[in-house]
């Protein structure tokens, strides 16, 4: 791993395609190669060093022309047109269930918003387990019909294609906002810190006081915790360090749940 920055793009993909299950991307596109070390990058070094690290080895094209970028929704779509079978990236249902229930306050009826859903099992192992006012979004309208199709048996489970950064929702109108992997996403974009403020907001924005979000990712949240603070001052915050439930192989992943403060607090 200490090679990263200057070893193989199409090395460092199939050696995660081996570790997560996603083999078929190497023999892809050189854009696709770089996303997947990005992600060996999130996996292997700490906050902030890898924030673009990619993009500036070289190994990244930062001309769109030469393949789809990782915040374009056509390059999601043709990889779930490929791997149309679900996947977990990260913890699981059964890992997760705990921290859920505390984000929920064991409120089965919280309205939950699963942001950049792609075909986790994630919602509808929550909705089989009483949750049912789940609302997934994501840019991949594929991955939307998809999951649509496959979840027909649980009315009331919801899916949309929504940008996460403009999601049209009403303001205050959830509980509870989770996500896996998506700061780390956003982390291999350009102009990363602009789109995770951005990001940020819209949470605050579409969170009930008193609301939670949890987020799961692959780097220490302490890269952007003072944005987090800043922007949804919590008046909880936790932070756990839990092992790959997906691969063992691949090291800890992070959780954090942050807790808004309620009406109350400012006095309303």
């Amino acid at each position: 791993l200490g090679s990263t920055l200057g070893g193989s793009c199409r090395n460092l993909a199939s050696h995660i395609g081996m570790a997560l299950r996603c083999s078929p991307f190497r023999a892809r596109s050189a854009a696709e190669c770089c996303v997947l070390s990005c992600m060996l990058l999130l996996a292997a070094r700490g906050a902030r060093v890898w924030a673009g690290a990619a993009r500036l080895s070289g190994d990244c094209p930062s001309d769109s022309s030469e393949g789809p970028e990782y915040d374009d929704p056509s390059f999601w779509d043709a990889h779930y047109l490929r791997e149309p079978e679900p996947f977990d990236w990260l913890q699981d249902y059964d890992s997760l269930r705990g921290l859920i229930a505390n984000a929920t306050r064991g409120n089965l009826a919280a309205r939950v918003l699963h942001i950049g859903c792609g075909n986790s099992l994630l919602p509808e192992l929550m909705y089989d387990d009483g949750y049912r006012d789940i609302v997934n979004i994501d840019t991949s309208a594929v991955v939307i019909e998809q999951m649509a199709a496959r979840n027909q048996q649980r009315p009331g489970m919801v899916w949309l294609v929504r940008d996460a950064t403009h999601t049209n929702f009403g303001r205050a109108e959830f509980d509870v906002v989770i996500d896996k992997s998506m700061l780390d996403t956003f982390e291999c974009m350009a102009n990363s810190s602009r789109v995770i403020i951005g990001y940020i907001r819209e949470i605050a924005r579409v969170l009930k006081p008193g609301g939670a979000y949890m987020s799961i990712n692959f780097d220490d949240p302490s890269g952007v915790e003072r944005i987090l603070t800043r922007l949804l001052m919590p008046a909880e915050y936790f932070t756990s360090r839990l092992a790959d439930a997906v691969n063992s192989e691949m090291p800890p992943n992070y959780v954090f749940v942050l807790r808004t403060k309620p009406w109350s607090a400012y006095g309303q």
